[in-house]
């Protein structure tokens, strides 16, 4: 083989070459690409879990100060309840004694009889 024949044969394994290198560097930089958008993708979903956990917390805090007035408002609406019994108790016990000395007053007085 003479020098010529070997120069050939380097020139002609480079041109073929060049395809497959061409063809290994799209495949490589197409590999790439979808590493960059899965990664970018990745981002995205972290950052929206990250928006849910906080809109989450702030849910639950808002929950938790929703029982929080709930609770305050039965306790208060049980407060005004007993309050209203015992000032309507002592009112009825106020009534019924004046009505007592009425009747009795009247019974002294006049000829009312008693419903006692």
């Amino acid at each position: 083989m003479n020098s010529a024949e070997v120069q050939s044969q380097i020139l002609a394994f480079i041109v073929y070459s060049i395809p497959l290198i061409v063809a290994l560097w799209k495949i490589f930089s197409w590999l790439e690409s979808i590493q960059d958008s899965l990664e970018q993708q990745i981002r995205e979903v972290d950052r929206r879990l990250l928006e849910s956990e906080h809109r989450a917390t702030l849910k639950s805090s808002q929950i938790e100060a929703l029982n929080d007035k709930v609770a305050l408002a039965v306790n208060g609406v049980k407060e005004l309840v007993n309050h209203l019994r015992t000032r309507t108790k002592n009112d009825d016990e106020h009534l019924h004694q004046r009505l007592a000395q009425v009747e009795r007053y009247l019974s002294k007085t006049t000829d009312f009889q008693s419903r006692d």
